[in-house]
């Protein structure tokens, strides 16, 4: 099949595009990218035509510059999910208010993730996902055997998509009546590096302070109890402190 090649290498300074009518000499910048002809600024084509050895049209897939929005907006259009116009809309929308890509991106897996399960409930349209929907997500989540904070990233990531179309009368407004909360445990607390205490030690010049100090870091002593100790409370012969 004779067809008008594009050259995508890395190491080229420039393109190759001699057919592009907005391109003078047939040469553009690596990055640069033009609206495609007949369509509208901000209108993505679905495919780029080119003619066969018959004469006839053909398509090929267009070529989106990797970390773009259009490039995560392609992947969007080429999933099997229901509601992709309006993903699409709250996607640039957070474009616009300067979100980053890699936000965007999560946003975007969070959402499929979440349609898909629903998808497979028999949910083919945004207005039939109900407040089911979404405790059914947290607990498919759940027995995936994530953390229960990563549950609840990502369930604070899906929420303004749903929030947005309830704004937009497409989802029902019962799905946020109550709030959903995902108890995470309290993490325990970290012990100091010891480079870190070698270079508290060293600043600290009054002996009571730095006997203070040395207590909390080698007995795990809450501040309180410290504070509230006397000298009653403190055995030197058996080297021990009643709390």
């Amino acid at each position: 099949m004779a067809m008008n090649k594009f050259l995508f290498e890395t190491q080229t300074p420039f393109r190759a595009d001699s057919h592009h009518p907005l391109v003078e000499g047939g040469i553009r910048p690596p990055n640069q990218i033009f609206p495609h002809p007949g369509k509208q600024p901000g209108q993505l084509p679905e495919a780029s035509p080119i003619n066969d050895e018959n004469g006839g049209p053909e398509f090929t897939p267009v070529l989106y510059q990797k970390g773009s929005i259009d490039h995560i907006i392609n992947k969007l259009r080429e999933m099997e999910i229901p509601g992709k116009v309006h993903i699409e809309h709250f996607l640039r929308d957070q474009y616009r208010r300067n979100y980053r890509l890699t936000s965007i991106n999560n946003n975007l897996a969070a959402i499929t993730s979440f349609l898909k399960l629903a998808k497979q409930t028999g949910k083919h349209y945004l207005e039939e996902i109900t407040r089911d929907d979404l405790a059914a997500f947290i607990e498919h989540e759940q027995d995936r055997g994530l953390k229960a904070s990563t549950v609840r990233n990502r369930l604070d990531t899906l929420k303004p998509f749903i929030r947005q179309q309830v704004e937009n009368g497409i989802i029902s407004s019962e799905i946020l009546q109550k709030r959903m909360i995902i108890k995470v445990p309290d993490s325990l607390p970290r012990a100091i590096e010891m480079e870190d205490e070698v270079k508290l030690l060293s600043v600290i010049d009054n002996v009571r302070d730095r006997a203070l100090i040395l207590l909390l870091l080698r007995t795990g002593m809450r501040i309180g109890e410290l504070l509230n100790t006397q000298i009653k409370d403190i055995n030197i012969k058996d080297r021990k402190i009643d709390i």
